[in-house]
């Protein structure tokens, strides 16, 4: 069984732990599957709280300026 090693956690890992990607010279992912569900779940988490934090910014609340009614 080949190994390959996974730069963000530092282990050398079955294939068998690494998705496919057929961009790649060896047709595996850079990452291994933990550290890449790592990767979304934390982008997930960061893009809600940026949903979030547009759609109760100041504003919303802001007085209408002539600009805004023309």
């Amino acid at each position: 069984m080949t190994t390959k090693h996974c730069p963000q956690c530092s282990l050398d890992l079955p294939e068998l732990h690494f998705a496919a990607c057929h961009s790649r010279p060896d047709e595996l992912a850079r990452t291994c599957r933990h550290c890449d569900a790592d990767r979304r779940r934390n982008h997930r988490s960061e893009d809600s709280y940026r949903r979030a934090h547009r759609r109760w910014s100041l504003g919303h609340f802001a007085e209408p300026t002539l600009e805004m009614v023309r």
